[in-house]
């Protein structure tokens, strides 16, 4: 009898080790051999320009010119430019990936810390109304996801972003007069809503989230839920969100925790500015 239990032990294990072992990677997983691979295609002289210390204080930057640091895309081989779009496509949903593309620019690289050794951050500046950072590619928890910029470079490009600015002027019209009242300066939980514009909030948030692939939902996602869930992300409105800013609506959103932080910007007319940081759980 206790042959066959331990043989039966033996069996469990053996599958388990198997099931694992075939197992696909995971989106982080993917992310980072993305990175990894190219890093390790630069040639010395492009790793000279793509290379900062980890502690950088360009790292935390929100937006910069793109000549500012890193390799230029625009001067890769087309096996890097296409390491280039593989890493893109591990960061971003099919959706946000159509969106970023349409924006443009052929930007540049940077990575902070060692790839070789663990811990680093690869930076994606593809102009000054994209970047896309991805803090941190290490093995341990913790660290951060940002800070990602997107946005439009004038008349007639945001309409790229067209759903976020319906969401939020069907946001702006869901508000009771109390809410519309409340949700100026340091604005309401979304779980203090009244009903309609809880919705409409829950609606305006996953449609910025949707941007990202697995990888970032999950941060974000994290983040979210450390902090207390949806209902205790705290939503402010100002400005004048009673027409889309196409026809010369003039608003702002932002929706916040402690460890979770997106916003939308006015930069004039047909001229959105986005923002999304997040902790990572450590």
């Amino acid at each position: 009898m206790k042959r066959i239990l331990l043989m039966g032990i033996v069996f469990v294990l053996f599958g388990a080790a198997l099931a694992l072992s075939q197992r696909g990677p995971t989106p982080d997983e993917t992310a980072r051999a993305a990175a990894l691979k190219l890093f390790q295609s630069l040639t010395g002289p492009q790793k000279k320009e793509a290379a900062r210390d980890w502690n950088d204080t360009s790292r935390g930057l929100i937006r910069f010119a793109t000549e500012g640091t890193g390799t230029p895309i625009s001067q890769m081989s087309d096996e890097q430019k296409k390491l280039v779009d593989d890493l893109f496509r591990s960061l971003l949903s099919d959706f946000g990936l159509k969106r970023c593309l349409e924006m443009g620019g052929k930007g540049r690289v940077t990575f902070y810390g060692n790839p070789d050794a663990g811990r680093f951050a690869c930076r994606i500046d593809k102009n000054n109304h994209l970047t896309l950072v991805h803090i941190e590619f290490g093995k341990e928890p913790g660290g951060e996801f940002g800070p990602i910029v997107l946005g439009a470079k004038g008349a007639g490009e945001a309409t790229i972003w067209v759903e976020e600015d319906k969401l939020a002027l069907e946001f702006a019209a869901a508000l009771t007069a109390d809410d519309a009242k409340k949700i100026k300066g340091k604005g309401l939980l979304i779980g203090e809503l009244s009903e309609k514009p809880q919705l409409q909030a829950r609606k305006l948030l996953e449609q910025r989230l949707a941007v990202f692939s697995a990888v970032g939902r999950k941060v974000l996602d994290d983040a979210i839920r450390h902090d207390g869930g949806v209902d205790k992300l705290r939503i402010v409105l100002g400005g004048d969100a009673g027409k889309s800013i196409d026809d010369g609506g003039n608003y702002s959103w932002s929706i916040t925790s402690a460890s979770f932080s997106c916003a939308w910007q006015f930069a004039g007319k047909s001229h959105p500015h986005m923002t999304l940081k997040a902790k990572r759980p450590g």
